[in-house]
């Protein structure tokens, strides 16, 4: 990505005093960026260039996922007598995304600290998440969710 400003422009808009004038030169940044689409949205990432200079790419959305897997599963542990289904249904919730938020649960934790420090693949959207068949073992977990 390369950003130009042109110097005599950015002094008009700033209304900046007659008396100043610009550099003989334009300024110019480039930098590295990803493209990165998540359903209808696109975003534009500018990865951290140095070890200062961290970026934190949390997904609120998949941190709730989790959060939501956890309160399923202690739904499910506090109420032993009730199924799932059940308690989705005492909820008016859906009772196959309830089942599939409460797979979560199983996840890995070295995947839940990423997720919740914001260091997940640029490519992992909840919607992914959800779809995702996710084996029992961790190691492959993080093969089948692009962690490395």
């Amino acid at each position: 990505m390369i950003i130009r400003i042109d110097n005599r422009g950015l002094l008009n808009v700033i209304k900046a005093d007659s008396l100043v004038q610009p550099a003989s030169t334009n300024l110019t940044i480039e930098r590295q960026a990803l493209r990165l689409r998540r359903g209808k949205a696109l975003r534009l990432i500018i990865p951290a260039t140095s070890a200062g200079d961290s970026m934190s790419l949390r997904d609120n959305k998949l941190v709730a996922l989790i959060a939501e897997s956890r309160a399923i599963m202690n739904q499910v542990l506090t109420k032993a007598d009730k199924s799932i289904p059940t308690l989705a249904a005492e909820q008016g919730r859906c009772r196959v995304r309830m089942m599939k938020v409460a797979k979560l649960v199983c996840l890995d934790p070295y995947i839940v600290t990423a997720i919740v420090e914001g260091r997940q693949p640029l490519n992992l959207s909840p919607g992914k998440l959800l779809a995702a068949d996710l084996p029992l073992a961790w190691a492959d977990q993080r093969r089948v969710l692009g962690f490395r």
